[in-house]
């Protein structure tokens, strides 16, 4: 197959295949954005006139390297010379076309009961195309109140606030129809035992670095109570952050109602502070045609530079990280395909 591009309506009902320059993107946790630019004298435009790109359609990707994209178009439109510029969203963004009751609607359930019951939701009023698709029902109980919020919202709140995953796949249902599957997972991703080298799997000077705090190395973490006094706390501190940067200190709310809770809770954003936090972005090349299998959003592994940043004082990074996105294009006729991936520092 190579790489094909389906449009279709809102229902989706197939318009046609389509070729024309794209740039499409996913993000872990959110709704991705690109771009769909398609001449206004192309044969198939003029054939299918302002059906072919109404807001609200849906576009499926296929692509044998790159993977599988699904998602909407929506506004902004930009019309320049003879060309349009239609915005796409990754499936994602189809639960902001959506909004909870008028009455309030509270949970106390486990993450993934509560993501199936907004999935429910959205499709009352209407079908979204949105399916269950695996929905990781473990966890402890969440708490979510709903009046008449934007499901995407909530969704994204909801997967902030339990440390988990959600994404949207596109599939064909058995009339040939595409649908979405709203997967819901403890952790999304897989860990795999890779190293990707700048000037060899990453575009030599495509790989940036944004470095930010807030710097703490003493943290007091505190619980749930009705009394501040009464309200289990911990004090973590990190030693080696502290003589590298001095003391630095901030207090931390957790979701923990137990003094176990906290200290843990506690321990883990020492962690997360207790040194900049990385995002990288970077430019992959599969001249073999075999690296982006493992170039999926949430996977983990390993990037090394000998350019940017510094590793105990001296320049360069072998840097675990975790894969938060990924943007890629249309490369018909193209060997060698790139794609932009966007990554994190992997902290335990």
């Amino acid at each position: 197959m190579g790489q094909q591009m389906t449009v279709y309506d809102y229902r989706g009902v197939p318009f046609t295949d389509l070729t024309t320059p794209f740039t499409v993107a996913e993000k872990i946790n959110e709704a991705g954005q690109g771009t769909l630019v398609i001449s206004l004298n192309h044969p198939q435009l003029l054939d299918w006139q302002e059906k072919l790109i109404l807001p609200g359609n849906l576009i499926f990707i296929q692509d044998d390297r790159a993977g599988n994209w699904g998602g909407v178009m929506d506004e902004p439109y930009d019309y320049q010379g003879d060309d349009l510029s239609v915005s796409l969203y990754s499936g994602e963004k189809l639960l902001d076309f959506r909004r909870s009751p008028d009455n309030t609607v509270k949970y106390n359930a486990p993450a993934g009961a509560i993501f199936a019951a907004l999935i429910a939701l959205g499709n009352a009023p209407g079908d979204m195309r949105v399916r269950e698709g695996y929905i990781y029902g473990g966890g402890d109980p969440h708490e979510l109140t709903l009046r008449g919020n934007m499901l995407y919202e909530l969704a994204k709140r909801l997967a902030a606030n339990s440390k988990m995953d959600f994404y949207f796949e596109p599939a064909l249902d058995i009339d040939g129809s595409l649908i979405f599957k709203a997967h819901w997972l403890q952790r999304r991703g897989k860990s795999y035992d890779l190293d990707l080298v700048e000037g060899l799997h990453i575009t030599k000077g495509s790989l940036s670095m944004h470095e930010d705090g807030p710097i703490q190395n003493d943290i007091m973490g505190y619980g749930q109570s009705s009394s501040w006094d009464l309200a289990p706390k911990s004090t973590q501190i990190d030693d080696t952050s502290k003589g590298k940067y001095g003391l630095r200190q901030g207090s931390f709310p957790t979701q923990a109602n137990t003094p176990a809770g906290v200290e843990s809770s506690t321990i883990a954003q020492v962690q997360k502070r207790k040194t900049p936090t990385k995002q990288l972005s970077a430019e992959a090349i599969d001249v073999k045609q075999d690296l982006f299998q493992y170039l999926d959003t949430g996977n983990s592994y390993i990037v090394s530079s000998e350019r940017v940043g510094f590793t105990n004082g001296k320049r360069g990074i072998s840097l675990p990280v975790r894969q938060v996105g990924k943007e890629f294009s249309n490369h018909a006729g193209e060997d060698a395909m790139t794609m932009k991936i966007m990554i994190e520092e992997l902290r335990t």
